[in-house]
């Protein structure tokens, strides 16, 4: 029976770690579990609201820094597989078992899972799609140059540890420093990317915190080049994974459905669909909860053909203009420039 480490660094998260502690102690996982939070010098009592559970250990770490921390819990660990991730990370009940199911793949010694954003907005829900084309992209496309890591969700085998690790003691970058020696040691096929494990990462639930977790990502990243022959990925693999966002950003939004058949679209008054229709021009909107509203719009459509076949015209016509995917992959490309320009003057 497999046993599982998670190792969680801990500095001032008392808002968040108690979440944390509840999705990783509810994992759904036949074997063994431990989770071991490396106190990094917390001010804020954080720790000691840490429930008093068997599978929970605590451990002080003195020497300032996350990857410090990561090391000495993972001295302390006894597992198979060591899981790591961060205290304002939610993970998903299937997390750990998706991680352990891709490190049993032939060859795959260090497994990386989805990150999920806060933020419930579109446009945050776009910015998690976009992340996750991007690894999908980037790790099925065996250019391994462009191998990444991050510890908010990462998976190793205890035995791929002891030939790649420590994590060097570095401010940012040291989880890309174990990828990229993975892949040295063992090979692109090494480096798994899981999009079943999945974690929130509730820290980054707007753009502004987006854009300075890019910034600094991208600053530490040119800051290591000289360490590891990696980089970022070029355009073509940039508009490759737009495309695959955006397709996959769009598949619940019913109104695009309805403008691309040319038809009115009737949708409800919260969230992307009420962005997506023009009101009154290319569909309805109802209000959420009020089934008399929605059937008072259909009966006054059902009622007025020709108003339905207008809005449908004007629907399509928005539709070919504004969501095409060659149209919108252009867009997502100009608003990237801009987070990007915006990103720099934040420093």
């Amino acid at each position: 029976m497999t046993r599982v480490s998670i190792i969680v660094p801990v500095f001032n998260a008392a808002k968040t770690l108690p979440e944390c502690l509840r999705s990783l102690l509810a994992q759904n996982l036949d074997g063994e579990l431990e989770i071991i939070c490396a106190d990094n010098n917390s001010t804020d009592g954080g720790t000691g609201a840490i429930p008093a559970d068997p599978r929970i250990r605590v451990l002080r770490e003195g020497r300032q820094g996350a990857y410090a921390a990561r090391n000495s819990a993972v001295l302390a660990a006894s597992g198979d597989v060591l899981l790591f991730t961060d205290p304002d990370c939610v993970a998903e009940p299937e997390w750990a078992a998706a991680h352990l199911r891709a490190l049993t793949q032939r060859g795959a010694v260090i497994s990386l899972g989805r990150v999920r954003h806060g933020g419930e907005g579109n446009t945050m829900r776009l910015l998690s799609e976009y992340d996750h084309a991007r690894q999908l992209t980037v790790f099925r496309s065996r250019a391994s140059q462009h191998y990444f890591g991050y510890t908010n969700n990462l998976a190793i085998t205890a035995e791929a540890w002891k030939r790649l690790g420590p994590f060097e003691l570095r401010r940012r970058g040291a989880d890309t420093l174990l990828v990229q020696k993975a892949v040295t040691e063992f090979g692109p096929r090494g480096v798994r990317y899981t999009p079943r494990a999945a974690v929130r990462h509730v820290e980054v639930d707007a753009v502004p915190v987006y854009l300075k977790k890019m910034f600094l990502y991208g600053r530490s990243s040119r800051l290591f080049r000289d360490l590891a022959s990696t980089g970022p990925p070029g355009w073509s693999i940039r508009r490759r994974s737009i495309a695959l966002a955006l397709r996959h950003a769009r598949a619940g939004f019913a109104g695009a459905l309805g403008l691309v058949g040319a038809l009115a679209a009737v949708v409800s008054d919260v969230g992307g669909p009420t962005e997506i229709i023009e009101e009154g021009v290319t569909g309805r909107s109802f209000r959420v909860g009020d089934p008399e509203s929605l059937a008072r719009i259909l009966g006054e459509l059902i009622r007025d053909p020709a108003t339905v076949d207008r809005m449908g015209r004007a629907g399509r016509d928005r539709a070919l203009r504004y969501f095409r995917e060659d149209s919108m992959v252009e867009r997502f490309i100009e608003l990237y420039g801009e987070m990007t320009g915006a990103a720099k003057a934040m420093r």
